[in-house]
């Protein structure tokens, strides 16, 4: 499938080619020396007699680093049952300081060895800018796992989902530990070590330092491979101006010459959080997301972007005037978790938008530019939206409707802008990870978008073999509509509807 625009200022051709999740990417501005990296050590009883061999490890480690708060930044969990967080990232700002604070470390002891629960507790609440992580600056992220035998709980959606965020794991393994457990883990199987006690910890040094010290943001980002696998294949390509932006399967790699300029704009995504959309389909949500938004021209003065999530309730994740460029909205959009709910009340989301997010103080330009309302829905709403509609144009919100699951097409085409502006997904198609809707959503929401950006003369082509609604439901609807032979495409101009 391809998307030809033809701007007065160039010429954009998009083309996709993905059979995972589509994840693509700008790699961020170099940061030098600055690392934050975390250890994640076994406290369990099990290993109590060799956890001093853990802790000279960790203070062999960081001699050797340019430990400081504008460079290497070094935090300790313990966990067994639970984690326990030592200190924090910005907990300590010297060397000296680090060196004794994990001399004082002491096994805390427990029989079980959770390192799942463990894994998902560092990603929410270590790699986050309130414990002093960089992550939002691109400043490379590592986790150093160190444990001595198998996980009694699953590690598998917990790792990926450390790697989506960018975030490095390196594993080491004594004892009990289980090899194939903790090449899932790595983030990639090299960086897995094997010892046969903790006293020989001493022996993998030299291959642990040089990981940290050498491995970039981009290598972190081009070593992740997606768990899920679609299992069907097409392609796309992406040109701007006639420069080529590359996606490979798996190894995704976009190297993005030019962004799309939709001028100013006001986004706002407002994505179903109940337990209907469920923890995989907002894992999928976010990686929408991070696929749309790393096409605009994110900054204060062009595209302003806002997340709302909503179940029972509704809440703002952060308005359009939190973040102020693409690497920190992206980074907060990947970090978002499901909040949770019996019920999907999306009228009450879509008045809390209107009463908190579509307000000058949020970061809201009503007369410099325009406000679109994304809706992401697994479900139907427990509540009519049937004045939701109305009380959106009135406000001049631009809407449009994605729903899944058992989502309700009527409803959503009540709060969209316009009939074209409502896509659903048949039930048996899953739930926000099917082939035909990734494909769909990218479609509809990038033309969304620019649909509603004035600009006479733009053209659009849609390969028809590839974009066929036999399984989706709702297509952009374009005046002016030509069939070129030469090219079998569609072409779209909207000043040639009159």
């Amino acid at each position: 499938m391809f998307l030809i625009l033809h701007p007065s200022k160039g010429a954009l051709i998009i083309v996709f080619y993905f059979a995972c999740v589509l994840t693509v990417f700008t790699p961020p501005a170099a940061t030098g020396d600055k690392r934050d990296v975390v250890f994640l050590i076994d406290g369990s009883s099990a290993t109590r007699s060799e956890f001093p061999s853990i802790r000279d490890m960790i203070i062999r480690v960081v001699e050797q680093l340019d430990v400081g708060l504008d460079r290497v930044r070094v935090s300790v969990v313990q966990y067994s049952n639970d984690p326990k967080p030592e200190f924090l990232l910005n907990e300590h700002s010297t060397k000296a300081e680090v060196r004794q604070a994990v001399g004082k470390l002491r096994s805390s002891g427990g029989n079980r060895l959770n390192t799942g629960r463990a894994l998902e507790w560092v990603s929410r609440n270590i790699y986050q800018r309130s414990a002093g992580s960089r992550i939002e600056e691109g400043v490379p992220q590592f986790l150093i796992l160190v444990t001595g035998g198998r996980s009694s709980d699953d590690v598998s959606t917990q790792a990926d989902q450390l790697k989506r965020n960018q975030i490095a794991p390196l594993a080491i393994g004594s004892r009990n530990a289980d090899l194939n457990e903790l090449r899932q883990i790595s983030l990639k199987p090299e960086l897995v070590y094997s010892v046969d006690s903790f006293q020989q910890l001493q022996r993998v040094d030299p291959q642990l330092i040089s990981s940290v010290q050498t491995i970039s943001t981009s290598d972190i980002i081009s070593s992740y491979i997606p768990t899920v696998d679609i299992g069907k294949k097409c392609y796309f390509y992406f040109t701007v101006s006639g420069n080529l932006l590359e996606l490979m399967f798996c190894h995704i790699f976009v190297y993005f010459a030019a962004t799309l300029d939709l001028g100013k704009k006001d986004i706002i995504f407002l994505i179903d959080g109940s337990d209907t959309t469920g923890p995989n389909g907002i894992a999928h949500i976010r990686d929408f997301i991070v696929s749309i938004v790393q096409q605009l021209d994110v900054q204060p003065d062009k595209v302003r972007i806002a997340v709302v999530q909503y179940a029972d309730g509704a809440k703002t994740e952060f308005s359009l005037n939190t973040h102020n460029n693409k690497q920190a909205v992206l980074s907060a959009v990947k970090r978002l978790r499901q909040m949770g709910g019996r019920s999907s009340q999306l009228a009450n989301a879509i008045d809390h938008v209107l009463e908190n997010e579509v307000k000058p103080l949020a970061g809201v330009r009503l007369s410099d530019a325009s406000q679109h309302l994304v809706v992401l829905t697994g479900g139907p709403s427990s509540q009519s939206v049937s004045i939701s509609g109305p009380l959106l144009k009135n406000k001049r919100v631009n809407c449009i409707g994605v729903g899944t699951g058992n989502a309700d097409r009527s409803q959503l085409s009540q709060i969209a802008t316009s009939s074209e502006d409502v896509v659903t997904i048949k039930p048996n198609q899953g739930l926000f990870w099917r082939l035909n809707f990734l494909r769909q959503f990218l479609k509809n929401i990038l033309l969304f978008l620019l649909r509603t950006t004035s600009q006479r003369g733009s053209a659009v082509a849609f390969h028809a073999n590839v974009l066929g609604t036999e399984e989706t439901e709702g297509a952009w609807a374009c005046p002016g509509l030509r069939y070129l032979h030469r090219t079998q495409a569609y072409f779209c101009n909207p000043g040639l509807a009159s």
